[in-house]
């Protein structure tokens, strides 16, 4: 029997957001799995062509080590075990759970399960994480923004490289990006003290991940405007811009979330990977 703390954590913490949009939990938790499995196979962390591809690898029996130190990992596998026999029971049944009727977990962090159709335009896109509060979207990209800071480096940099004093700095366009495939919305562009400088709309509120470039305060969230936007960027949620009119910035696009895809995965954040692969 192979180990599986690292899936069975993924699946647990998948299962609880899906279940933070109101599914049932043998919904939340069958379509947890399946994106759980697929993200670890796509990282390393499980070998793909075992039997019901569950068996880690050699990185994944590493991570399986270091996770089993962290002080809540029993309770985290116990939960699993919990929601596992519940959906199970949802299953016999065909009953709502309870949590389901509750209306969710009533938390906050996680992100986003949902897939948006690429034909839907920016007004579908637009509906991700719309209807969310200024505190749960606080919470989502300061969690994405704690797994880029190893990422920057002047290697990801698009512009002038100013790292380690500004190590957000010429990263904005590659944030913004993983924000909007997080969250939908929109990419703005704007400048600041003369400096171009790209952000984000969710609804009728505008995130900046990295305007500590500018001395202010790292992450910004507000509803209505942070600053005043020279224009829009023409892009959908997981769509890839036209190659030859931004060649330069998606070859650095790219090497920016594969490096931030593993530090995610490092983090068992296994649901903000399934949204960073859904760009081609």
């Amino acid at each position: 029997m192979p180990d599986k703390d690292q899936l069975h954590r993924c699946v647990r913490s998948v299962t609880l957001e899906g279940m933070d949009r109101g599914l049932n939990v043998h919904d939340a938790f069958s379509r947890a799995y399946g994106i759980c499995k697929g993200n670890l196979i796509q990282a390393g962390w499980l070998v793909a062509n075992s039997p019901r591809s569950e068996t880690p690898s050699p990185a994944g029996r590493r991570r399986i080590k270091e996770l089993r130190k962290e002080p809540d990992h029993r309770a985290k596998l116990a939960e699993y075990e919990s929601l596992k026999r519940r959906a199970r029971k949802v299953q016999r049944t065909g009953g709502d759970d309870l949590f389901r009727s509750l209306g969710g977990r009533g938390g906050g962090g996680g992100a986003l399960l949902e897939s948006l159709s690429s034909s839907s335009g920016l007004e579908s896109a637009m509906r991700g994480a719309a209807n969310r509060s200024q505190k749960w979207i606080q919470g989502e990209v300061k969690a994405l923004r704690q797994a880029m800071d190893p990422v920057f480096s002047c290697d990801t940099v698009f512009g002038d490289c100013k790292w380690p004093s500004y190590p957000s700095a010429g990263h904005c366009f590659m944030a913004a990006l993983a924000v909007q495939d997080l969250l939908g919305g929109q990419i703005l562009y704007g400048t600041v003290n003369d400096i171009h400088h790209y952000w984000n709309q969710v609804g009728d509120y505008e995130v900046d991940i990295t305007a500590d470039q500018f001395d202010e305060k790292k992450i910004q969230v507000k509803k209505g405007k942070i600053r005043p936007h020279i224009a829009v960027f023409g892009r959908e949620r997981y769509k890839r811009p036209p190659q030859e009119q931004n060649d330069e910035a998606l070859q650095i696009y790219d090497k920016f979330r594969k490096k931030l895809t593993e530090e995610l995965s490092d983090r068992d954040l296994c649901e903000y990977v399934h949204h960073l692969r859904k760009m081609p």
